[in-house]
């Protein structure tokens, strides 16, 4: 992507792990009820 550089220890895999899991924790804390469904998502990714 041009104009984009992340830091050396990081790729752009890394980083949208990074920040799938993040917004994942907050959707967990915030609709605890959703984790279920979450969870078997999580699951199916592996």
């Amino acid at each position: 992507m041009a104009g984009f550089r992340l830091r050396d220890e990081f790729d752009i895999d890394g980083l949208l792990v990074r920040l799938t899991q993040a917004a994942l924790d907050e959707i967990k804390r915030e609709q605890p009820s959703a984790s279920p469904e979450l969870q078997k998502n999580q699951d199916f990714r592996g």
